[in-house]
């Protein structure tokens, strides 16, 4: 029978894992704007994730690197009308990686098409890519209603559209 106050065992023996850090946002790439088929640009990272988004005009085959490493693709959308009068399809693709090589890399999209926008935003203490949220073509105003699990992510989010100058979170970057 334990006796209190006397050396009475405490919990310490059980193990508590460190809190985890909440995701921190590490830095925006150069970005790029091309009419060639490929475009590529320097991102300094030294956080543990990269995302790139790419805005392209009548191409569906892109693909994205980072210092040489595939990425994956998270999330597309496609038929997007950029402007009164533009012709054939806008699409829109979010590549991810985790553990990406740091320090300058080259961010490099290839199979794009004759007008493009692209641009990379790292981040530091990323586990995972959550379940992507997408909203197709629309006409008005384009809105989401997200939140991050736990408080402790982030959330990328990336609009595509033309003249839009009432977007109210932290831009990141607006060209293209």
């Amino acid at each position: 029978m334990p006796i209190f106050g006397r050396g009475y065992p405490t919990m310490s023996a059980i193990h508590h894992p460190p809190p985890r850090p909440p995701v921190a946002y590490d830095a925006t790439g150069a970005g790029a704007n091309t009419t060639a088929t490929s475009a590529s640009y320097l991102h300094t990272i030294s956080g543990s994730a990269i995302l790139v988004a790419v805005l392209t005009h009548g191409a569906s085959g892109t693909a994205a690197s980072v210092g040489g490493t595939a990425m994956s693709s998270l999330t597309s959308v496609s038929g997007i009308v950029m402007s009164t009068g533009s012709t054939g399809t806008q699409y829109l693709f979010v590549f991810g990686l985790l553990h990406p090589p740091t320090g300058s890399q080259t961010i490099a999209v290839s199979g794009i098409g004759s007008t493009t926008a692209v641009n990379s935003v790292s981040y530091s203490n990323v586990t995972s890519f959550g379940s992507p949220q997408t909203l197709g073509p629309t006409t008005g105003t384009p809105s989401q209603s997200v939140s991050a699990a736990g408080g402790l992510g982030r959330i990328f989010q990336v609009f595509a559209d033309t003249g839009e100058t009432a977007y109210n979170q932290t831009d990141r970057w607006n060209g293209g």
